[in-house]
């Protein structure tokens, strides 16, 4: 089941993919080995993602599966499982 709030079940393969990618935009944008990404914590405290920072990942998100991200919702994007289970919902892969 998502975490994201109003969640519903996700197909599992789409969730690790998306969670791949995530990881993979998320440590290349931190300049960081995709290892050191902990999809379960909040990017500010582990990696030091300020607000621009979110803004630019998320700019980052919607270039890359051509959607707009909501600022409700990007709001609730607090760790990288979010911002996966956020796109699983979408039906993006």
């Amino acid at each position: 089941m998502s975490n994201y709030p109003g969640g519903k079940m996700i197909n599992d393969e789409i969730k690790s993919t998306l969670e791949s990618d995530v990881k993979a935009v998320i440590a290349g944008y931190v300049k960081k080995p995709v290892a050191e990404i902990k999809m379960d914590q909040p990017l500010r405290e582990q990696l030091g993602v300020d607000s621009f920072g979110m803004f630019e990942l998320t700019f980052e998100f919607q270039e890359k599966y051509k959607l707009e991200i909501p600022e409700e919702d990007l709001k609730k994007m607090l760790t990288g499982n979010d911002i996966a289970n956020w796109l699983a919902q979408k039906g993006k892969k």
